[in-house]
């Protein structure tokens, strides 16, 4: 069953007595109230409280409410909270006035209940209408922003892959090369359609990650084996640029996870190290428990070029980031981003650590 969210509403006035009305009047009829006796305390307040009305008393000394209004309508953080008048003053100038500095309505002293709370419903209402809609643009633009990557992986980086893979299988067909030839060209076969394949999962995990909150399979699992498991079927993607790949994991290592979302992250982050190291480098995997976090804590650490500091922002941040490999391997972004979105989703936390020409080390860890 749906909570109804109480309405916030930040009164302020000079008079202790005007307040003491107030709060009475809202907090009977089931609203959130917050006070304030001055200018200067209702702006401070305003982005404490995150009112849906502010109830704002006109004449009040050193800063009075047409100013508190005009302050709180420069502050881009508060600025969308509709203002209600409260006043003595029944006169048009002022009123006008009011309206000018960002007010949207008025109730006059001394209060009527039934219009007092007609009017902070009605605002209210509207503020929470506004912000709703606003949720719903950031959602449509997000899946936009997902739809325009989408096209641009299909368009770009999966086209090409088939059009090589179709290429090859011409040269093959046209019987034009050797021995060789033929076997060299089923190695390059073999490599196009593995990427192929890689960026296939990837995309498909991405995109059902944006569109579906997919539930995770929280199980006990032993880490050496699935590590273990990983390193297999790796080991043939290293020894392509005769890479030393092993592992480190402290014995008899459980933990309770979604097994196939870890795998995918280490598959992940060690073909990124694969992609992004030298001929005859190193890439090392540890894994060991911290005892005080109880969290297990993965370690990849490779011997490659390293990753610049406006690279890693980008991501752990929001963004796509790629560039190519130290053998001009291709790659679209999706699968660190992939990596930080699942780490996440297991309330685990993603590290990067880069040195310009001496490697990186990519650390996340996880609940044990």
């Amino acid at each position: 069953m749906e909570i109804k969210k109480k309405i916030r509403v930040l009164a302020v006035d000079d008079l202790p007595e005007n307040l003491k009305v107030l709060g009475s009047i809202l907090v009977k009829n089931g609203f959130e109230i917050s006070m304030a006796t001055n200018g200067k305390q209702a702006l401070e307040l305003a982005k404490k409280f995150n009112p849906d009305v502010i109830l704002l008393d006109i004449m009040m000394p050193e800063m009075d409410g047409y100013e508190t209004c005009k302050h709180l309508k420069d502050d881009d953080l508060i600025q969308h909270i509709p203002v209600i008048f409260l006043t003595a003053k029944t006169e048009s100038d002022a009123m006008i006035k009011g309206f000018e500095v960002g007010a949207v309505d008025y109730v006059t002293k001394p209060f009527n209940s039934k219009e007092l709370l007609s009017r902070v419903n009605v605002h209210s209402a509207l503020k929470i209408a506004r912000d709703q809609l606003l949720d719903q643009k950031e959602e449509l633009e997000k899946l936009n922003l997902t739809k325009t990557k989408l096209f641009s992986i299909i368009g770009h980086d999966l086209k090409a892959p088939l059009n090589s893979i179709f290429g090859l299988m011409q040269l093959v067909d046209m019987k034009v090369l050797d021995e060789n030839g033929i076997k060299e060209c089923f190695e390059s076969l073999k490599t196009s359609v593995s990427n192929t394949s890689e960026l296939l999962n990837n995309l498909l995990n991405w995109s059902a990650s944006q569109i579906s909150n997919s539930q995770l399979q929280l199980k006990e699992i032993n880490v050496n084996d699935l590590i273990e498991e990983k390193i297999k079927n790796l080991r043939f993607y290293a020894g392509e640029k005769n890479i030393t790949l092993f592992a480190n994991v402290s014995p008899n290592l459980t933990m309770k996870t979604d097994a196939q979302s870890v795998m995918m992250v280490i598959r992940n982050i060690v073909k990124n190290a694969i992609k992004f190291t030298p001929e005859n480098g190193s890439i090392k995997i540890n894994v060991d428990e911290n005892i005080d976090s109880k969290m297990i804590q993965f370690s990849i650490i490779d011997t490659g070029v390293g990753i610049p500091k406006p690279a890693i922002e980008k991501i752990l941040g929001a963004g796509f980031y790629t560039t190519d490999g130290t053998h001009g391997e291709k790659g679209t972004g999706l699968g660190l981003l992939l990596c930080r979105e699942y780490i996440q989703k297991l309330n685990g936390n993603f590290q990067i650590e880069s040195e310009i020409g001496k490697g990186t080390t990519m650390k996340f860890s996880l609940p044990k």
